[in-house]
């Protein structure tokens, strides 16, 4: 068999790591943030020889949308790319978008500073904004 075709094996969790760092995340909460799971999560799958056979709540491709990455190189054929090589997804294709994304991000950060009760009320309030912007356009 020639060389060139030997697939080398290559820890998935070290390989995701490699492209994070790459892609200019400053840490595992800033990833799993982005994300959208939580660092224990993220740190699991860090560990992980190979990809998981199955990702709950559409993290698959929310991980590959944050990594920006076609999900069959992260899940399929990632030990074919250097992480920092592999071909970039074009934004374009990404979804959800960029901006959207960094918005849930910034929620998610300030939520994680109030307490329980705050957020309720917050909650409440946006719930109260809702009705009136809605009640607002119906008339």
């Amino acid at each position: 068999m020639p060389r060139n075709t030997i697939r080398l094996q290559k820890h998935w969790g070290e390989w995701v790591q490699t492209r994070a760092d790459f892609l200019g995340f400053k840490s595992n909460s800033e990833l799993a943030l982005s994300v959208g799971c939580s660092r224990q999560v993220l740190t699991g799958w860090m560990q992980m020889e190979r990809p998981p056979e199955q990702m709950r709540r559409g993290l698959n491709s929310r991980l590959a949308v944050t990594l920006r990455l076609d999900p069959a190189i992260l899940f399929s054929r990632y030990a074919d790319f250097d992480p920092k090589e592999a071909p970039v997804l074009e934004a374009s294709k990404a979804s959800p978008s960029i901006e959207e994304d960094a918005v849930r991000r910034k929620v998610v950060a300030v939520a994680e500073l109030l307490h329980i009760d705050q957020l309720r009320e917050l909650q409440q309030m946006g719930e109260s904004l809702l009705k009136e912007t809605m009640a607002a356009r119906v008339a």
